[in-house]
């Protein structure tokens, strides 16, 4: 493998995000990214860092979102070669600012409470992006999920003035 790594971290701090990652060896890369999502299909870069390209010492990064999403959202780090392949690590939750969303699971169905927020837009996606699910909702919604096969399911609500997103099993 072109590197070692260590481990990838993201946290919350000062109103922004932090993502640490250290490696323990390098080899021919070129640089990392930084990606982040609400939905777990859909990444938006948002930091560029220059690995060392040769180093059997460990290194550590760092990278600030200073501009991180309301709600939820996950982040990754990918790992680029000087030929250009690239490798993804880590999908990593930071919560943000969330507001009074709350999620109860019972057998059959997901309770989901939320604030109004002016025509709010309920997405449910599957693990391969496909939308299962989008309803115009107020505050409150109750989502069947006896249909849905067993998995990880990612619920987007999409406000006028909010995002909240959540990976759910099922």
């Amino acid at each position: 493998l072109p590197i070692e790594l260590l481990h990838f971290d993201a946290k919350l701090k000062n109103n922004k995000v932090v993502c640490e990652w250290s490696t323990a060896t390098e080899i021919n890369t070129d640089y990392f990214i930084i990606e982040r999502t609400v939905d777990g299909f859909y990444f938006d870069e948002v930091g560029f860092i220059k690995a060392a390209g040769n180093s059997f010492e460990t290194i550590n990064y760092e990278f600030e979102d200073l501009s991180p999403l309301n709600g939820i959202s996950y982040y990754r780090l990918k790992q680029y070669d000087l030929n250009g392949q690239n490798e993804a690590f880590g999908l990593v939750e930071v919560s943000h600012n969330i507001q009074e969303v709350e999620l109860i699971q019972h057998p059959g169905y997901i309770q989901i409470y939320f604030p109004n927020d002016n025509s709010t837009v309920l997405t449910v996606y599957d693990i391969r992006g496909s939308i299962i699910k989008r309803a115009r909702v107020s505050n409150y919604y109750e989502l069947p999920t006896n249909s849905l096969e067993t998995g990880v399911y990612f619920i987007v609500l999409t406000g006028r003035t909010n995002m909240y997103s959540k990976m759910i099993g099922v």
